[in-house]
């Protein structure tokens, strides 16, 4: 959405250092994952990388060696991805939604697809519980920043709608709450 969005990116000053930590993560992310996922003839030549003593390598370590048991399951974990986006992408169209309904206008969709993935992440930011508080001011301040209004308001209305939306997972919840798992006796195999 960034590069199709270029003339709201270029207005905003203060993005490109944002846009370059973006753009590092993902290449990261694409080689690291690139990296655990083939299937190297001989020894793995990743392995050696661990051996430094650098903070932070053990974890490394063991996202790596978590990662190669989906070596085989690619498929399995192209389909999560692809789940993901499309999941993302309806977020970002109820959103914007949302948005259009707040501020009385239809706003540029570019400029909504700038800003929520930026603003969504700040709540990631574990300052409160579920980064509310966090979220309304990051939403009212990226919407101020693209020249829009009501940006706590249309945060408020999302959080809310994905708290609705995630309760609904009570029911199969409860439903199966009732079913009594089978036991494992320690003399039975």
């Amino acid at each position: 959405m960034i590069i199709v969005n270029v003339n709201t990116v270029r207005s905003i000053n203060w993005f490109w250092p944002f846009l370059l930590l973006i753009t590092g993560f993902t290449i990261g992310f694409v080689l690291f994952f690139s990296a655990a996922l083939y299937h190297y003839e001989g020894p793995d030549p990743i392995l050696a990388i661990f051996k430094w003593r650098i903070p932070g390598i053990p974890f490394v370590e063991k996202l790596y060696h978590s990662l190669r048991v989906y070596r085989y399951a690619r498929g399995s974990i192209l389909l999560s991805l692809v789940l993901a986006l499309v999941v993302q992408g309806f977020s970002l169209l109820l959103f914007y939604f949302i948005t259009s309904k707040v501020t009385g206008t239809v706003p540029p969709f570019g400029k909504i697809a700038v800003i929520f993935p930026i603003g969504v992440t700040t709540t990631a930011i574990p300052i409160t519980p579920a980064g509310l508080g966090v979220g309304h001011v990051a939403f009212d301040q990226l919407f101020h920043m693209v020249g829009l209004d009501h940006g706590a308001n249309a945060f408020n209305l999302h959080a809310l709608s994905q708290l609705f939306l995630n309760l609904t997972g009570v029911i199969p919840y409860l439903s199966l709450k009732k079913i009594p798992l089978p036991s494992l006796a320690s003399g039975e195999s």
